[in-house]
């Protein structure tokens, strides 16, 4: 197989597993940093329920598309009751 149709395989698995994702997923970019080849974007991801994360993402172009996307999470929600009250968690 090609790394052409590899590619647009793996797009469209990225596009599926985002759209079938349970519940209603919201997205605000925070900041965006370019270089010559590659968009780097910082965006804070929530859902109605209060769960939130950071997502940093890297785009990789080529020829204007992108040739390949690396993401990094941290959730941002609250810390579970748990290690707040074994005081292993605390804001800064």
């Amino acid at each position: 197989m090609s790394e052409h149709k590899r590619g647009l395989s793996g797009c469209k698995k990225f596009i599926d597993f985002n759209k079938a994702y349970p519940g209603r997923w919201f997205a605000d970019v925070e900041k965006t940093y370019e270089t010559q080849n590659e968009v780097v974007t910082v965006a804070k991801v929530y859902n109605e329920e209060g769960l939130n994360f950071y997502s940093v993402s890297f785009f990789e172009f080529e020829r204007e598309i992108i040739r390949k996307i690396t993401q990094y999470w941290g959730d941002n929600s609250q810390p579970p009751a748990w290690r707040i009250e074994n005081q292993l968690s605390e804001a800064y």
